[in-house]
């Protein structure tokens, strides 16, 4: 457990992050920070910030907010100092910058990655494993990890921070739940990385062919739904989110975030940009790439993809 008193001293010197002002509510510098989350699902105790994309002057995101710390950018709101909150809010230039920080000074510990030692068999003691649950060599387990009954790993797979529900059967060679790709650049010109807190759900009856990376959410997990399919060499990146009975093909990248609704058909070598919504009943073509929302019952093809015209 932080104080909150601590993370404001180290905001306080964080220098080469320009126009920090800090709107302390009175009698909060002794609360407990204990982890990071999304600004619209942090609950007392926690961390979390809100991008200038995302905020849209909407006053009612930082009202709304029910954590304890809030990072938000400068320049967005007047008179926030008037504003009747229970929390520490923090504005500055680069909230990105300013949260992954904090959180890799304070919670870096929340986000690793704990491996079996020699001893284990490549199967952390502290993975939870269900009933006729197949392992094959060299697959390796980490803590972090739940399995369900029936379900089925192919050899040299490597698993942590993971829920698989029932009747799931999963290839070899694949990577499920490690850190995905976040970064931010500071003053220097130097990246600064992104820890991943978040987790991956595999719900049941998914089919995970081989050499697939499916990484784990940034701070919201990422999801397979019910009945899924995917093929070989498919990469699904952070907070992704994909419905039930949906067909990933071969070499489609799902990129951050992306969410995409029941009975989604991917066609091989299909690209889908980060934070695209796609809807019920859709069909993206071979080759296409994704750029904007698609809606429900469409199929869509080329570079940037468009509707099929009938």
């Amino acid at each position: 457990m932080i104080k909150s008193s601590n993370i404001i001293q180290f905001v306080n010197e964080q220098s080469d992050i320009s126009e920090i002002n800090i709107i302390d509510s009175k009698n909060l510098k002794l609360d407990k920070v204990l982890g990071v989350n999304n600004d619209y699902e942090a609950t007392k105790g926690q961390l979390a910030w809100i991008s200038k994309k995302h905020i849209k002057n909407e006053i009612k995101k930082v009202t709304d907010f029910n954590g304890s710390i809030l990072i938000i950018p400068n320049k967005v709101f007047n008179n926030l100092d008037q504003l009747k909150i229970k929390f520490t809010l923090i504005e500055t230039s680069d909230p990105k910058l300013l949260f992954i920080r904090i959180a890799n000074h304070f919670f870096k510990h929340l986000s690793k990655n704990e491996w079996p030692d020699s001893n284990n068999f490549f199967i952390h003691k502290g993975a939870k494993i269900g009933n006729k649950v197949n392992i094959a060599p060299g697959v390796t387990i980490g803590s972090n990890v739940e399995i369900n009954d029936n379900v089925t790993i192919g050899p040299n797979t490597v698993i942590d921070n993971t829920k698989i529900e029932s009747n799931v059967s999963i290839g070899s060679n694949n990577s499920i739940g490690l850190m995905g790709f976040g970064y931010e650049k500071n003053d220097k010109n130097i990246y600064e990385s992104f820890p991943h807190f978040g987790k991956v759900i595999i719900n049941e009856n998914v089919e995970i062919g081989s050499n697939n990376c499916i990484d784990r959410g940034s701070l919201k997990n990422t999801v397979i739904g019910k009945g899924s399919k995917i093929d070989n060499l498919v990469h699904i990146a952070h907070n992704v989110k994909i419905g039930k009975n949906c067909m990933l093909i071969g070499q489609s990248q799902i990129a951050g975030s992306v969410q995409l609704g029941d009975n989604v058909w991917v066609a091989p070598s299909a690209s889908i940009l980060n934070g695209i919504k796609v809807g019920n009943n859709t069909f993206i073509g071979i080759g296409s790439v994704v750029i904007k929302d698609i809606q429900n019952d469409i199929s869509v093809f080329g570079n940037p993809a468009r509707a099929l015209k009938k």
